[in-house]
């Protein structure tokens, strides 16, 4: 794939969406260079381009966008630093991330909120307000929590995830589930495929965690609904089990002093879809979370 053919794709999801040039190149690149790179005119490094697709949801081939053999080295880092995350081993994880940071373009941003971001997914020892400095920080390199067109990639996306899970005391006036509900509006609007399962259901995860906590039980239901329906049409089995022992958790508490009679059997089918999906995963630990709820708040026992 040419960089014309990537410009292209570009300029045609951009319009097609309606974004403002400055809204996808905001904290990437100048507008200008963006309007090169469309017309096929500006050559740009592999981690650009990839944040600027992701701002439309899209991703092509990441060795299509290669520019030179520097940034197929730093692109090879990448990769592995990727790797080794996944595998959860910070020690070498640590050990490329700093090779990386040594041999990156110490003026790009993108390049700084990449180090960052791995940067404090391993470390250890650091308290949370110090993560949540560093996770701020990523995300003010190329964007904001005030982004009026909620338009974010993927890591960005990750960066705010985090900060609200952590509970980032500068956020504590705002809106957290209205913030949470337009990059999810945004996600399904512009993503597809395997990135857009992944991150709306981690989207609608966080917003289940948020009632939760505000003991709105009756929302808790809602939202466990819209993931598992929106599970139902992906390729993934992931978090169905939990979603299903949140949501009978969710009825205990709703209609357990009223209303009971004509919910405790909804209760009851949640556990055991729960149950029986955990013992499908062997994940045993988690069955027997399921077992002692129906007994000691159920009074019923789940096997015969």
């Amino acid at each position: 794939m040419n960089l014309n053919t990537i410009g292209e794709i570009l300029r045609f999801y951009r319009e097609k969406y309606n974004f403002k040039q400055s809204d996808v190149c905001n904290g990437i690149c100048s507008i200008s260079t963006l309007s090169r790179i469309e017309n096929g005119n500006k050559a740009a490094d592999s981690l650009i381009l990839e944040c600027l697709l992701g701002r439309i949801g899209k991703e092509v081939l990441q060795f299509e966008m290669i520019l030179n053999d520097y940034d197929y080295s730093l692109w090879m880092l990448r990769k592995q630093i990727e790797r080794e995350f996944v595998r959860n081993d910070k020690r070498l994880t640590e050990k490329i991330l700093n090779i990386y940071q040594e041999q990156m373009p110490q003026n790009e941003n993108v390049h700084k909120q990449f180090y960052m971001y791995y940067k404090l997914q391993i470390l250890e020892n650091i308290s949370m307000e110090e993560k949540c400095k560093m996770g701020i920080e990523a995300l003010e390199y190329t964007n904001s929590i005030n982004n009026h067109m909620y338009i974010y990639n993927v890591i960005e996306i990750k960066l705010i995830l985090f900060l609200i899970h952590s509970k980032y005391e500068a956020w504590k006036d705002i809106d957290i589930k209205k913030t949470l509900l337009r990059i999810l509006q945004f996600v399904q609007k512009v993503y597809t495929g395997r990135q857009k399962e992944q991150i709306s259901i981690k989207i609608l995860m966080e917003i289940i965690q948020q009632e939760q906590m505000k003991k709105r039980f009756s929302y808790v239901i809602n939202y466990v609904d819209k993931a598992i329906e929106f599970i139902s049409q992906s390729r993934t089995m992931e978090n169905v089990a939990e979603l299903h022992f949140i949501k009978a958790k969710a009825i205990e508490k709703a209609y357990h002093e009223c209303e009971w009679e004509n919910e405790e059997e909804n209760c009851k089918r949640e556990c055991m879809m729960s149950y029986y999906t955990f013992d499908i995963m062997e994940n045993e630990q988690k069955k027997q979370e399921v077992q002692k709820f129906c007994e000691e708040q159920l009074g019923w026992r789940i096997t015969k």
